[in-house]
């Protein structure tokens, strides 16, 4: 064992020390509080799930109607002319040609706005621009290269006019509109004209019978007659004229007030 010594300055010399025994081991401390929380980590890759099964097959639906037949379309050969309406001929081959005759059936218009058939002359046209014939090629009706209309009976300007008899008294109707309206009675009837005629609603009256004729106005209506709206006597002509404005009219001819 060692000896400890320390130095005495009274004496001037080195004197032993004794040493003590160890001391007991002290008190453990206490523990420290306890760290924050680390920070959450990323988050890991989303995983692929597996495609699922395909669903099954849903049941075949029902067969539609059958449509209709179409026209037999044969093979055929030839070539047309640009602007023409070709046509099939007798050995099935398609053609253009002047003079030729194309059945068709109706000419529909495919809007409202379009205009279903359009007759163009040509430059100084001589021949008629539309003919309506029968079968034996005689032409009822025309339109020649002026426009003028022409009937059987002759042209436009002489076409013949409606008769119409009247027994007892009424009142006008559309369909009297350009006709002659012939009165057979023996006493005396009253044409009334009525509102809603179309504008320029024309027609005549004949006394033909013994009955004089009155031509009323209806309610709404106005009726100009200047010297009279009953004919005159027997045979008398009257004649009933819409003005161009709805609901006026002037009668005049032989009549007498």
């Amino acid at each position: 064992m060692a000896i400890l010594k320390r130095y005495n300055v009274a004496t001037s010399g080195w004197i032993p020390v004794a040493v003590g025994a160890s001391g007991s081991i002290g008190v453990t401390g206490l523990g420290g509080a306890t760290g924050s929380t680390g920070a959450t980590g990323l988050t890991g890759a989303t995983g692929a799930g597996a495609t699922g099964s395909a669903g099954a097959t849903g049941l075949q639906g029902s067969t539609g109607l059958t449509g209709a037949t179409g026209s037999a379309i044969n093979a055929v050969t030839g070539t047309g002319i640009s602007g023409w309406v070709p046509y099939w001929n007798s050995t099935s081959t398609i053609a253009s040609s002047s003079g030729q005759n194309i059945y068709i059936g109706t000419v529909l218009a495919f809007s409202s706005s379009a205009k279903p058939l359009v007759v163009k002359g040509a430059a100084s046209q001589s021949a008629n621009l539309l003919e309506i014939q029968n079968s034996s090629s005689t032409v009822l009706n025309s339109v020649d290269p002026n426009g003028n209309a022409y009937f059987a009976d002759g042209q436009l300007s002489r076409f013949s006019a409606t008769t119409i008899v009247a027994t007892t008294s009424r009142d006008f109707a559309q369909s009297d509109n350009g006709a002659s309206v012939v009165s057979t009675a023996g006493s005396a009837i009253t044409l009334t004209i009525p509102t809603g005629l179309a504008v320029g609603f024309n027609c005549s009256v004949v006394q033909k019978g013994a009955g004089q004729v009155t031509v009323g106005s209806g309610a709404g209506v106005s009726a100009y007659a200047p010297d009279g709206a009953k004919s005159a006597k027997q045979w008398a002509m009257m004649s009933v004229l819409n003005t161009g404005t709805a609901n006026e009219y002037v009668v005049g001819g032989n009549v007498t007030a």
